[in-house]
């Protein structure tokens, strides 16, 4: 949930992906000014709830969806709004 900026996401907003591994140095843009279409999760608090939160993104091109779908099975990722009235390039919002 704090990945996925503590349930300010919605659909429409503009994010950048960013990954970042664990046992490496420092943290890459995988993919800038992606729109998020779909954010759901465990809302109900209960026991056997996961505390996960799931977010879609459209991409523009089979290589983006790639290098995303790498970085989750490879690394961290996390979720950055891009600044406001920045380039797209990075900054946490």
């Amino acid at each position: 949930p704090t990945q996925a900026l503590l349930g300010t996401l919605r659909v429409g907003d503009s994010v950048d992906v960013l990954s970042t591994d664990p046992e490496g140095q420092g943290t890459s843009t995988v993919s800038a000014g992606v729109v998020v279409t779909e954010v759901g999760g465990d809302d109900d608090g209960g026991i056997g709830t996961t505390g996960t939160v799931q977010v879609r993104v459209g991409l523009p091109d089979p290589s983006a969806a790639e290098a995303v779908v790498d970085a989750a099975v490879r690394t961290e990722v996390t979720l950055a709004l891009p600044s406001p009235g920045g380039d797209g390039e990075g900054g946490a919002g």
